[in-house]
């Protein structure tokens, strides 16, 4: 089979089209059975969890059917009731008739739900992959963090994946445009701790790292980039780490929602693959996982995950 490149489509409106933009209001945390929104233009798509939503959706679930959807405006949660039909509002689902509120249980939810509302614009409603043209075939670096990531820790430490025949490798960290060397180190290991004597790197910056293996002629370097989070979003990023704590499912999608939200890719991963375990039988989480394992460089893990999705039934879209 040929190998899949996997990437998210997040689709956003032309400019000129700014007005007519939908806005994201909320998130489906659940859904069970046959759930359905029916959008303004008129198209009609399966929900799944994680999927976004907007105002003026129809959602309709079938027999035995039920979605759970968290309101962001102020993180309430409704859940919409088998065989109904609602309209998705501002306020919740119309008629009432069709929901049942639930309170938010927490306050790292209700951060991690408002951290969810400023970067909802111009969000698609679901989560897509794409297979792989003959002519792109390019392999991501086996490297941690995942490459283009963003970092909470100011002081990250570096993993990469081992060379054939390397004895050493010399790990050099760069500011991302300059090309300033912050530090270079020498290991024989496959793993690069942040020297305590370098100064902290600065929130909101992008950095560069090459791993030059030694021990042999022709090894070629290893090379990625990250970025540091800022403060801001450090602070999201930490109730989302308590979230991802939780018993609660609701509570582990909140999470990962603000892990890819805030571009934490490595976060996402671990906790889309507790998602997978947990809910075995929901499409979603091997779809996200075939995504992230692409990204940090596991093409095997990839495929297995992609082809697990398929079995629930996913198909990538048409281009």
């Amino acid at each position: 089979m040929t190998p899949l490149l996997l990437a998210v489509a997040l689709l956003t409106q032309p400019a000129n089209q700014a007005a007519a933009k939908p806005i994201s209001i909320g998130m489906v945390l659940e859904a069970t059975g046959t759930v359905e929104r029916k959008a303004a233009d008129g198209k009609t798509h399966s929900l799944q969890p994680l999927d976004r939503v907007f105002a003026g959706d129809e959602i309709k679930t079938g027999v035995n059917a039920e979605a759970l959807i968290v309101l962001f405006n102020d993180d309430h949660r409704e859940r919409l009731k088998p065989s109904s039909i609602a309209t998705l509002q501002r306020d919740g689902l119309q008629p009432a008739t069709a929901r049942e509120s639930i309170a938010s249980p927490s306050k790292a939810s209700k951060l991690v739900a408002d951290e969810l509302k400023i970067k909802s614009d111009g969000r698609a409603a679901v989560f897509l992959l794409r297979g792989t043209s003959d002519t792109d075939k390019s392999q991501p670096p086996r490297v941690t963090p995942i490459r283009g990531s963003t970092v909470v820790s100011t002081r990250p430490s570096l993993e990469w994946a081992a060379t054939a025949g390397a004895t050493s490798y010399t790990v050099e960290l760069q500011a991302a445009g300059s090309n300033r060397r912050i530090f270079s180190q020498r290991t024989a290991a496959t793993r690069c701790d942040f020297p305590a004597a370098s100064d902290e790197l600065k929130r909101g910056r992008s950095f560069r790292w090459i791993v030059q293996p030694a021990g042999a002629d022709g090894l070629q370097p290893t090379e990625s980039e990250f970025s540091v989070t800022s403060a801001a979003d450090a602070e999201r990023l930490q109730s989302a780490s308590e979230l991802a704590k939780s018993a609660s499912l609701a509570d582990l999608m909140l999470a990962a929602a603000a892990f890819e939200d805030c571009g934490d890719y490595d976060a996402a991963l671990h906790l889309f693959e507790q998602l997978a375990k947990l809910q075995p039988k929901q499409q979603a989480f091997p779809v996200r996982l075939a995504h992230y394992y692409r990204l940090g460089g596991h093409a095997a893990e990839a495929e297995k995950a992609l082809q697990s999705a398929q079995a629930l039934g996913y198909r990538p879209p048409a281009d």
